[in-house]
């Protein structure tokens, strides 16, 4: 909050040079600015990295994202991994019941898109389309985005949320009945938010 009304007050003050110009109210601003330690000819920069910072989200830590993951009745969890780099969090697991698995991954980060992750190419556009073989969607809304794919022949499907682009819930499975069980389990998952 403290944040938020320190970049309010520089951008009004901001806005006050800009409307005066370089007079004598223009360089008495300038010079309080100076005492503060903030040189008006970079305010705009100063802006833009106060904004940055207030809207930073840290991921989330990977143990809270492995504890997110449920059990799934009649499923055997195992092969649980957790990865902690500088600007993201990541967990898998793997479920299996006979041949069938499916492979439940989560990404924290403070920018997913600046981690490059292929996942997300599918939110390139809305995709819709269905054929006898199976399915293929994709849906935003507000700062939710999901993708669904199914393929009937093959027995495999794939479900991902994306949350505040944040945050990736990912469910892929294989040699599987129906797409039932995949929102069965992404239904289950606590997710972490901050």
């Amino acid at each position: 909050m403290r944040y938020l009304v320190i970049l309010l007050i520089i951008i009004g003050i901001g806005g006050f040079i800009f409307y005066y110009g370089k007079g004598e109210v223009s360089s008495k601003i300038n010079h309080e600015l100076r005492k503060v330690g903030i040189d008006s000819s970079k305010l705009g920069e100063k802006l833009q990295k106060t904004a940055k910072s207030i809207t930073k989200v840290k991921p989330i830590k990977p143990q809270m994202l492995k504890n997110s993951f449920p059990a799934l009745k009649g499923w055997l969890k195992s092969g649980v991994t957790v990865e902690k780099g500088p600007s993201f969090s990541k967990a898998d697991v793997t479920y299996t019941k006979g041949n069938s698995k499916i492979y439940l991954k989560m990404i924290s980060a403070e920018d997913l898109k600046t981690l490059g992750t292929t996942e997300l190419m599918e939110f390139q556009g809305k995709i819709e389309s269905e054929s006898k073989n199976g399915y293929e969607k994709s849906s935003k809304e507000d700062e939710f985005f999901k993708y669904e794919k199914w393929n009937k022949k093959e027995k495999s499907g794939e479900i991902m949320e994306v949350h505040k682009n944040n945050l990736l819930v990912s469910a892929k499975g294989l040699n599987i009945e129906s797409m039932e069980i995949l929102k069965k389990l992404i239904s289950k998952v606590k997710l972490p938010l901050h």
